[in-house]
């Protein structure tokens, strides 16, 4: 029987494809480099049973790529569903149940609990949802508490700059990419996860892109100035197909310039 047949009536299963509920772009391998470990241990509490996973961070640091990775493995792996739900746009709890629905593709009847309605659509199915960007949200761990409790075989992967505050939250802090050293030799600065991720990206744009005695301080340089958050890694690596990475530090430089008052 198929991951979709065996889904409970109504419940779209995400599959590991871009054109899902799962953002289009990802998840994406030269984004999780040096991610692994952070991979396994979201996927060790899932396994575990933790019917409550939230995945902690400053913006940028790649929580919504860990957690669509996670997503894929669960729904690759054992076949269950996955479903992904953004809440980038939602600031009230309120309001959470029915960007649930609207990501399953169902309708809340009105009158009837909203989260009563959702665990009868469950209809029992062994299901992870991911709940991704949570932190605007005030109130959202009673909500998410109520949720946890009415889907007995649900699990809920939440990913927030802040934590639910919940006694039955496993939280995984996900930090930067380690940052690489400017006066390091060249080999282990290309070693670097920030710098590894920041070459590929630059090599989608520019093929055979590589580090080099020539260029090493300065990749390293710029991972350093970036704070290694794969975003900001992301947004320089789609200009050094235009600059230089001194040219670009250069740029850095200037903007800041910008901010200084004599």
């Amino acid at each position: 029987m198929s991951a979709r047949a065996s889904a409970a009536p109504g419940l779209r299963v995400v599959p590991p494809a871009r054109n899902g509920p799962f953002p289009p772009t990802l998840p994406d391998s030269i984004a999780l480099v040096g991610r692994d470990g952070d991979v396994e241990r979201v996927r060790a509490a899932i396994d575990a049973e933790t019917r409550l996973v939230s995945i902690v961070g400053p913006g940028g640091v790649g929580k919504t790529r860990l957690a669509a990775e996670v997503g894929h493995q669960v729904w690759s792996g054992a076949g269950g569903s996955v479903l992904f739900v953004s809440l980038t746009f939602v600031t009230e709890a309120d309001r959470v149940p029915e960007a649930i629905a609207a990501a399953a593709g169902w309708e809340l009847a009105d009158g009837a609990p909203a989260v009563s309605q959702l665990a009868r659509r469950l209809d029992g199915a062994a299901t992870l949802i991911v709940l991704d960007n949570c932190e605007q949200i005030d109130a959202l761990g009673e909500l998410v508490a109520e949720l946890v409790d009415a889907w007995p075989t649900t699990s809920l992967l939440a990913t927030s700059r802040r934590t639910l505050g919940l006694a039955r939250e496993q939280v995984v802090a996900l930090e930067p990419l380690p940052l690489p050293r400017p006066d390091d030799p060249w080999r282990e600065i290309a070693a670097n996860p920030a710098v590894t991720a920041l070459v590929g990206m630059v090599a989608r744009r520019t093929p055979n892109y590589t580090v080099t005695r020539q260029n090493a301080s300065a990749l390293a340089e710029l991972c350093v100035r970036l704070d290694g958050l794969p975003l900001a890694i992301e947004l320089a690596a789609a200009r050094l197909h235009l600059f230089s990475p001194t040219e670009l530090l250069d740029v850095l430089d200037r903007r800041f310039d910008v901010l200084h008052v004599e």
